[in-house]
């Protein structure tokens, strides 16, 4: 079964703390959908598991594991999501932009520092994440090529085995949050908003079914 992403990004109105300003502290700006329309080049799974712990088979330490909502959140958000969490159909989180501000493209992706795609024909089949210091005995399937691949993670490499196409590739937090990713046109509007409302004034707010 798969997992998907709701929610949406959060701006907090600069009036909320004033005694004049009596409407809601932070308000919806936009849904999380169509900004983010794929996962990323291993899938979707290891941004979020990076980020909220969900799916986390990986091993990674997230920054925002199962918050729930926030006690503030905007009408609208909990009105798209307040009744599934409370019925146990999604997991909520949230992050703030100041908390996303920090990731560093040229940065680890966490003890990830590549991923295998493999396809036989045009039908991409596997596709998996490779931990720092990986040997060729973790991929005993792609053949005796890998071990090139495994002494060099820095590099791109790409061989044939077994009429099989291997693909790896060297990935860190650029490839899932850079400029151009999918997760990179989020932190992009999260960072134009932030030059209006303030760092501590933009969120994220999230849900997984």
């Amino acid at each position: 079964m798969g997992t998907d992403i709701y929610g949406g990004i959060e701006a907090r109105h600069p009036g909320a703390h004033t005694d004049w300003y009596d409407g809601e502290p932070w308000c919806k700006v936009m849904d999380l959908y169509p900004l983010l329309d794929d996962g990323g080049p291993a899938g979707a799974y290891p941004a979020h598991a990076y980020l909220f712990g969900i799916r986390n088979s990986y091993g990674f330490e997230p920054l925002a594991p199962a918050r729930g909502l926030p006690d503030d959140v905007s009408s609208a958000l909990r009105d798209d999501l307040h009744g599934y969490i409370e019925s146990g159909e999604l997991i909520a989180s949230w992050i703030g932009w100041d908390e996303l501000a920090a990731l560093d493209p040229d940065e680890p992706f966490g003890h990830v520092v590549g991923y295998l795609e493999s396809n036989e024909g045009s039908s991409m089949y596997r596709t998996m994440l490779l931990p720092s210091g990986w040997t060729a005995d973790a991929v005993p399937f792609a053949g005796p090529a890998a071990v090139s691949a495994a002494l060099a993670p820095a590099e791109a490499a790409t061989w044939e085995h077994d009429g099989t196409t291997y693909r790896y590739r060297p990935m860190n937090l650029g490839s899932y949050f850079g400029n151009g990713t999918p997760w990179g046109h989020v932190l992009a509007v999260m960072r134009a908003l932030a030059g209006r409302f303030g760092p501590d004034g933009v969120r994220l707010v999230v849900a997984f079914d």
